[in-house]
């Protein structure tokens, strides 16, 4: 993972800075965008599982959180795949339909959002599947971006004074 911060992060204040936390066992990598950015990865997910990464949005300034995904694999099955975006209370605010090999979301919020991407997880469990075949358990790689930009109001509120 490449950290590319333009400045150190810890000096930026607060309402510019997106932290996405990627969880991986026992592994943490913290990447630092600013605010009104854009910021592009790819992630490996070995099937059945499901990786989420943690967006810190300022809690008292509204922002607009968007981003698309994208399964790079184009020679596998996307039927396992699944991507939602989570609000600060937990609740799915977006999320892509089982088989879509990409998407784009864009919801307003503030506070803690998260960002998951899933390959299998909970796919096993949907009463109207068909049985995933062995060679269709494989790891797949997804491309996704985010974008964290202040909202219009907040952003006016702040031209105003």
């Amino acid at each position: 993972m490449i950290l590319r911060p333009h400045r150190n992060p810890m000096e930026t204040p607060l309402t510019a800075i997106l932290v996405l936390l990627f969880s991986f066992s026992c592994l943490h990598t913290r990447v630092f965008v600013q605010a009104d950015g854009t910021a592009s990865f790819s992630h490996t997910i070995p099937y059945g599982q499901e990786e989420c990464l943690l967006i810190r949005v300022p809690k008292n300034e509204p922002h607009i959180i968007s981003g698309s995904f994208d399964c790079l694999d184009t020679r596998l099955p996307t039927d396992p795949i699944r991507a939602a975006l989570y609000n600060s209370d937990e609740t799915r605010v977006w999320s892509s339909n089982y088989g879509d090999a990409e998407g784009s979301f864009s919801q307003k919020g503030s506070g803690k959002h998260w960002l998951c991407l899933e390959n299998g997880l909970t796919y096993e469990q949907l009463d109207d599947k068909k049985p995933t075949k062995p060679r269709q358990q494989v790891t797949r790689t997804i491309g996704f971006a985010l974008r964290v930009k202040k909202s219009a109001r907040a952003t006016a509120n702040d031209m105003l004074g």
